[in-house]
Formats: structure tokens, C-alpha cells, sequence
């Protein structure tokens, strides 16, 4: 949330420049009434709510007096130089759905049990980027424990969802179903 309020400020700042700001004190400020102990009938009511203060509309305003931008002074402007600054990444991803068979053509296997052993190593390294990403992330030194008749039936069964995915498309799929 704060940074989609600076964000905002920033825009806010970037289209309007800041010698046309005014105070807004506030018993005026429309903003500060849900604060304040008012149900939500009578915030529907609220003539401030809805219009905002009566003077916004006039020509001159009370408190007329301009908000300078503050600037700030040479030694807070070297004590930020001195500071690094880091700024937070965040990497999005979007699954793209990718089945098995996109990945393993099948066709290039001449017999079931060297396509389950190929999975097995495709689904290995898959699993060790995985725990390489999260250990950083964490800082933990997990080691990963394969088991071959495990990962041998997790293969199995990623292949034979695959197959189950695909009948639908098949021609004879209707005859199949009666």
C-alpha cells in the first residue's frame, strides 16, 4: 500500500505544481470524516462529503498562504548519497500450462520404461531448480531425496494424466465413451 501511495504522490505532484497547493484544515477536510465517529446514514448526508468544503469554490480562499515544497539541506542531501540504496525486486511469473509431451516428444522413445527414466531426470532437475530458488530464498541447506519406484510412479501417473488430457481430441473418442 505504500508504495502505491507514493506512487500516487508522485503523480499527484508531477501534474500540478506545487505553488498552486493550498491548506486544507481539518474540520473542512472531507478525508478526515470517516475518522471521526459518523455512521455511514448520515455520511450520505454529509454536505462536506459529497461537495467538499464550501470555500474550495470561491475565489479567494481562506488561508491563502502558499505550501513551499520543503527542500532539504546540503548535509541531509550528503547523508543520502552516503546511503545505498536498495531498492525491493519482485519477479512475477505466469504459468504457461505446458504439458509433458511439449517438453519430451514422445516419438523419440523406442520403449515405455526409457520414457518413464527420461521424466524421472526431466522431473529431477525441475525439482532441484525449485529447492536452488527456495534455498536462497530462505537460506536453508535441504537436500533433496529421490526415491526411484516413487518418482518412477510420479512419472507414470504425469504421463498417463497427459494421455487422459489428449482423448477428448481423438477421432474415435465418441465411440470409446458409449
Amino acid at each position: 500500500m505504500e508504495q502505491f501511495v507514493q506512487l500516487r504522490v508522485n503523480e499527484i505532484r508531477s501534474l500540478i505544481c506545487s505553488s498552486s497547493w493550498r491548506h486544507c484544515p481539518g474540520v473542512d477536510n472531507p478525508a478526515d470524516i470517516p475518522t471521526r465517529s459518523i455512521k455511514c446514514s448520515e455520511l450520505g448526508q454529509c454536505e462536506l462529503w459529497r461537495n467538499g468544503p464550501t470555500w474550495l469554490s470561491e475565489e479567494l480562499q481562506p488561508n491563502d498562504e502558499l505550501i513551499d515544497e520543503p527542500s532539504p539541506s546540503d548535509e541531509c542531501l550528503r547523508e543520502l548519497k552516503k546511503k545505498p540504496h536498495h531498492s525491493p525486486t519482485a519477479l512475477i511469473t505466469e504459468a504457461t500450462g505446458q504439458s509433458v509431451k511439449e517438453l519430451i516428444n514422445i516419438a523419440t522413445f523406442s520403449n515405455y520404461h526409457r520414457l518413464l527414466r527420461v521424466t524421472v531426470y526431466v522431473l529431477r532437475f525441475v525439482r532441484k531448480l525449485k529447492a536452488n530458488v527456495k534455498r536462497r530464498a530462505d537460506k536453508s541447506q535441504e537436500r533433496l531425496k529421490n526415491s526411484w519406484p516413487e518418482e518412477i510412479n510420479e512419472a507414470e501417473t504425469l504421463w498417463l494424466k497427459e494421455m487422459q488430457t489428449s482423448l477428448p481430441g481423438h477421432l474415435r473418442y465418441q465411440d470409446w465413451s458409449r
